[in-house]
């Protein structure tokens, strides 16, 4: 069957290279399967038939939120907008919405991006995992927009919405980093830390016989602890 695949997916893209214009319908249906199963098996020849497809502009919905998540982890900005924007297709799309947010992000589009995100979340209708990704998005823009206080209410947010150890321990550790940015009184900077640390009371530690008795050893290896984000995190850490 994979074999067929490949012989259909060369077909196509033989087809869209001679005529380099719109490709029929059966071509472009060959192209859509060939992308689904590459990007399923992890197959960079997935790029190649959303490239395809993208170029003739016809595909089903599905294949275009395909294609623009696939876009997006490759990094390819541009092609991600048009994939999201063809998925959106002028529907109130939430999911479509973070897409091209995502899409805007990595052309630097700040304010697209953020307009997009807060419009994604606001419909209310993302699943629990893309709001805690669409605020963290958020996060970043406000970042790179120098705005550091809002950053930091994104990333709570995140942790708010987050439902797995694995989403909240992503979103605390993000806002603790954030953290380096901002006065703070020490107490509060040691306080952000324990809660960090709190979110892990439930996991088993790993237990095992002691080699030898005698005074605990703590080491920090740091080149620069001079002006490092580690000397702030750790400043209350020491003084308390």
């Amino acid at each position: 069957m994979f074999a067929a695949l490949e012989a259909g997916y060369e077909a196509a893209l033989t087809a869209h290279d001679a005529a380099q214009t719109a490709i029929p319908p059966e071509e472009a249906a060959r192209l859509a399967v060939a992308l689904k199963r590459f990007f399923a098996a992890g197959d960079l020849r997935a790029l190649a038939a959303a490239d395809a497809l993208l170029a003739a502009g016809r595909a089903e919905r599905d294949v275009w939120r395909l294609a623009a998540g696939l876009y997006i982890d490759a990094g390819e900005g541009e092609n991600a907008a048009r994939a999201a924007g063809l998925y959106i297709s002028g529907k109130d799309d939430a999911f479509g919405l973070f897409l091209r947010a995502r899409a805007a992000f990595l052309l630097g589009h700040w304010q697209a991006a953020r307009l997009d995100a807060q419009r994604a979340l606001s419909l209310g209708m993302l699943a629990r995992g893309d709001e805690v990704l669409a605020h963290n998005l958020l996060s970043r823009v406000s970042c790179s927009m120098g705005e550091v206080e809002e950053s930091l209410r994104e990333e709570r947010a995140a942790f708010e919405s987050a439902e797995t150890l694995e989403d909240k321990a992503s979103s605390w550790s993000n806002y603790l980093f954030a953290l380096h940015y901002v006065e703070r009184e020490p107490q509060f900077m040691l306080d952000a830390a324990r809660r960090y640390g709190d979110l892990f009371k439930g996991v088993p530690r790993m237990k095992r016989a002691p080699k030898r008795r005698g005074k605990i050893r703590i080491g920090y290896i740091s080149p620069d602890y001079v002006s490092t984000s580690s000397r702030s995190s750790d400043f209350a850490f020491f003084t308390h």
